[in-house]
């Protein structure tokens, strides 16, 4: 697995499946970067790519132009995010903000059916199964890999924080 640290995000891709961990603000650097990857991960695979994002309480809400941008470069990668699970980690309020911020976003941009919103990370490996493919780790693989990329940014698995 190699995985890709940037200014609090670790990220790594696997068979269709991209995991990132977002520990700090998303800033247009970094989410250029993880874009960049989503779409270079997408070329590999022609039913396009699953989404995992971890999003911690220590990543405040971006702001309205971080939105705007995340807005257009969800309809710019079109059909190559086959779908994204998002899992808030944290409290019942940072998750309902978290919830309300991306149903919001993929409304606006006619992309509702293309996310799914957990509280944890079981939720959403259960959330991600219908759109597996034979290239997707499977759920047990996709666990410790969340776990991994949580070791790399110096903090405690999303299971110990419930």
């Amino acid at each position: 697995m190699h995985t890709q640290l940037r200014d609090g995000v670790a990220m790594t891709c696997v068979g269709d499946t991209v995991i990132t961990v977002w520990n700090r603000a998303v800033t247009a650097d970094n989410w250029a970067w993880h874009t960049e990857a989503l779409r270079a991960a997408a070329e590999k695979h022609a039913r396009g790519v699953l989404v995992l994002n971890v999003i911690r309480t220590t990543s405040p809400m971006p702001n309205a132009a971080m939105r705007r941008q995340m807005e257009q470069d969800y309809l710019a990668l079109g059909d190559q995010v086959r779908h994204m699970v998002a899992i808030a980690v944290g409290s019942t309020m940072w998750i309902t903000l978290v919830r309300a911020m991306l149903r919001t976003m993929a409304q606006l941009i006619g992309r509702s059916d293309r996310l799914s919103m957990t509280g944890t990370v079981d939720e959403a490996l259960i959330a991600a199964e219908p759109f597996a493919t034979a290239r997707t780790p499977p759920n047990g693989e996709l666990r410790n890999i969340i776990d991994a990329l949580h070791q790399r940014l110096g903090l405690p698995p999303p299971s110990a924080q419930r």
